[in-house]
């Protein structure tokens, strides 16, 4: 069965909360509870579930007495009802390395856009690797490291600091990035965070202090922003008084075969018009090989090397990337030509051989598909991740943006930490 993380916007303090701080702060569990002053209402807190059991979360606070600017010693920060702090993030020990922190992190920016932020804050340890991953969702840094003092924590910490509107894009293509990287370690996940925004902001009717009036945008659900939704979820939080799960339609991308036919077709729209005009034009098959060996392809394809070609990407990228940092660009492109180069080198002599090529055919069209798979390597990964966006399984990054960018990989070499540090821990 399927494991289904659940992401989740509360609008109040509660145990499931306490207890992810609890017990994963630090190198050993904290019996009192890690509750504090901002934790009070207009705080919202951004939850991720698994299990019924809460295993990551992300405090929002508004306002000009935010925690960076109570606990940051002179605080270079930008200050305001429009600002929105992000702080006490945790993620349990067992989902460091599956992707959840950068999803997390990427939801809770798009989240800060729908509710109406201009800017949003944070600070992390200064010595911390999370750098890079705050850097990739568009966070930047502000001036030098400054003192900082909270409960058990003191030492110095690196202010930091976006515009929520202007790194939409990017943050929707972190999440992408994450749903493939918990994809490949077993893992679907279920935002609910859009229906939860409609229900806090027409609860709130924009009326409480620190939190903007919500935007006519803002209250829209972009309940197919890249989610995967799955049929039947057990999974939900124990407080009774959230609202239930919005009805989805049962759509074809929720389901396995579903999937399986979208990376299917991805592979063969890349790979069988140019495969076939090299056939024709360069190696002179005749039309009944050239035929054979499409047909030969696709049906192999469909049966299921669509789907083992596909989890072979997602699962060399969730591999590489704690070892290489983040799979993008130039890097991203010589990992999908070498993993082609591999499948071809297997299955070409096979295909042309059933096909009835004869042995010099059959040498030629190996070398010649290893030769393509210069082009068609990089191709057919964009066309994986071009459709996955199109049917809404992930985001594809050059899709998301109007500039060329790297189809980013599963990423998270620097969720690697002893603990996921916003100051506050």
């Amino acid at each position: 069965m399927d494991s289904v993380v659940t992401i989740r916007l509360l609008d109040r303090f509660d145990a499931s909360i306490d207890a992810v701080r609890r017990m994963n702060y630090g190198d050993e569990p904290v019996r009192t509870s890690m509750r504090d002053g901002f934790d009070i209402e207009p705080a919202l807190y951004l939850v991720a579930f698994f299990e019924g059991e809460a295993v990551g979360s992300v405090r929002l606070c508004a306002g000009p007495d935010s925690p960076m600017h109570t606990w940051l010693e002179a605080c270079p920060l930008e200050k305001g009802g429009h600002v929105v702090d992000f702080n006490r993030a945790v993620v349990a020990k067992a989902f460091r390395k599956n992707g959840l922190c950068r999803l997390m992190l990427a939801e809770v920016t798009i989240a800060a856009h729908r509710l109406g932020f201009k800017h949003a804050i944070a600070a992390i340890d200064a010595e911390s690797v999370l750098m890079r991953l705050f850097s990739d969702v568009g966070f930047a840094k502000v001036g030098g490291r400054v003192r900082a003092k909270h409960g058990n924590f003191e030492g110095f910490v690196q202010p930091l600091e976006t515009p929520v509107a202007a790194v939409q894009a990017t943050a929707r293509a972190q999440f992408g990035i994450s749903l493939d990287q918990m994809r490949a370690g077993g893992f679907f996940v279920r935002s609910l965070v859009p229906s939860d925004i409609d229900v806090i902001l027409r609860k709130r009717s924009g009326q409480t202090p620190g939190l903007p009036s919500p935007s006519r945008e803002s209250q829209q659900l972009e309940l197919a922003r890249g989610v995967v939704a799955v049929q039947k979820l057990t999974t939900h939080h124990p407080r009774a008084a959230l609202p239930p799960f919005p009805p989805e339609p049962q759509r074809f991308r929720d389901q396995r075969l579903g999937r399986h036919l979208i990376d299917s077709v991805a592979i063969l729209a890349a790979i069988t018009p140019v495969y076939a005009l090299v056939e024709a034009f360069m190696l002179k098959m005749s039309p009944s090989v050239i035929l054979s060996s499409r047909l030969l392809m696709a049906l192999a394809v469909l049966l299921g090397l669509g789907t083992v070609i596909a989890w072979l990407r997602d699962t060399s990228l969730a591999q590489w990337t704690p070892k290489f940092g983040e799979l993008s660009g130039a890097r991203r492109r010589i990992h999908d030509l070498a993993l082609t180069w591999v499948v071809n080198g297997s299955l070409a002599p096979l295909i042309y051989a059933i096909s009835g090529a004869s042995t010099t055919q059959v040498i030629n069209g190996t070398l010649t598909a290893l030769a393509i798979g210069l082009f068609s390597g990089p191709l057919t990964g964009w066309s994986i991740d071009a459709f996955r966006a199109f049917f809404g399984i992930s985001s594809a990054p050059e899709l998301a943006e109007p500039r060329p960018q790297s189809l980013g990989a599963a990423a998270a070499a620097q969720e690697r930490m002893a603990g996921v540090t916003l100051v506050g821990s």
